[in-house]
């Protein structure tokens, strides 16, 4: 698998993770001294990210009912350093029994990556809002 392969696959597994309520799994996507932010919160080390989910809601399939999709991909990878940046966008869907199918945000993903141990890891992710609806059936408060 190249670099570019392994990125991508971890761009992929951090939706995947949310949309599966894998909050654990999703922390170690993350460096142990990580950041992820968004909207002017800032999250750093994975038990303080892992902690944030914490207000996501799970229902009773144990999934949250998301479906987050990335979009317009680009990755440059620094093979000699071991480290690399991405951007994304970021469309997230959600449909339960009481609310139908629409997208309730929509984003840009900024990413740093670095590969340790042959693994490749987010630095920081940082998250800037383009659209937001509704997300009351996602998170608490």
């Amino acid at each position: 698998m190249t670099d570019h392969d392994a990125i991508h696959r971890l761009l992929n597994g951090y939706c995947f993770c949310i949309d599966l309520a894998r909050f654990d799994a999703f922390a170690l996507l993350f460096t142990e001294d990580g950041e992820w932010g968004f909207e002017g919160a800032q999250y750093r080390g994975r038990e303080e990210i892992r902690d944030f989910f914490d207000t996501v809601i799970v229902y009773d399939d144990g999934t949250t009912k998301t479906k987050h999709t990335t979009s317009n991909v680009q990755i440059d990878v620094d093979k000699d350093a071991g480290t690399a940046r991405a951007e994304s966008y970021v469309t997230v869907y959600q449909a339960t029994d009481a609310f139908p199918i629409q997208p309730i945000f929509s984003g840009h993903y900024f990413d740093e990556c670095v590969r340790l141990d042959g693994r490749w890891h987010f630095q920081r992710r940082t998250i800037r809002h383009g659209l937001r609806g509704d997300l009351s059936h996602h998170i608490r408060g």
